[in-house]
Formats: C-alpha cells, sequence, structure tokens
C-alpha cells in the first residue's frame, strides 16, 4: 500500500484525495449495513462491525484527512433508520473511533 500513497497525489482539492474520500464512504456504508444485518433488538447492538476496522485502516493507511469518508459513510448508513441528530451523533463517533484507532 505504501507504492498506492507514493503515486497518488493527496492534496487537499485533488481529484484523487476527493475519489478516495469518495470511495471509502462507500466502502464504509457497505460495511456498514452488512453490520447491522446483524444487530440484536434485546441488546441494542450488533456484535459484528467490520467498519469499524476499515475506519481504522484507511486512517492508518491514508492518514488523518480520510475522516471525511468516515463521518459520510457512517451518516449515510444510520440516517434513514434513526432520527437526524442521532445519525449525526452516531457518525461523529464512528469518526472520533477510527481517527483515535488510526
Amino acid at each position: 500500500m505504501s507504492v498506492l500513497r507514493e503515486r497518488v497525489r493527496f492534496d487537499s482539492w485533488s481529484l484523487p484525495y476527493w475519489l478516495a474520500v469518495g470511495l471509502g464512504a462507500l466502502a464504509y456504508y457497505a460495511l456498514a449495513k452488512f453490520g447491522m444485518q446483524f444487530f440484536s433488538r434485546e441488546l441494542g447492538v450488533s456484535p459484528i462491525w467490520p467498519a469499524s476496522g476499515l475506519a481504522v485502516a484507511m486512517v492508518r493507511l491514508f492518514g488523518l484527512r480520510m475522516w471525511p469518508a468516515i463521518f459520510i459513510g457512517a451518516l449515510g448508513a444510520s440516517i434513514f433508520g434513526q432520527s437526524q441528530i442521532v445519525a449525526v451523533i452516531s457518525a461523529v463517533g464512528s469518526t472520533l473511533e477510527g481517527v483515535a484507532g488510526g
């Protein structure tokens, strides 16, 4: 992966950066929806959440500048199932989790 990091320029307004953020958000969204399939109503949690692993990997490989991908993916995954306030708080928590873990 270091070869990819060296070849792709991650300036703040470069197309590869926004492409990476978009693809990261889509991947996080897909893994979050997959994790929601295991949601337990009795416990109120999902025992499997692969999106967290992806978030940590994105931060470790590409740096803190990938936090928008985590936030957008997490917000998109939870915005339709909950109130907007809860979805934003959940997205902020998921983002902080990925940043702290990475």
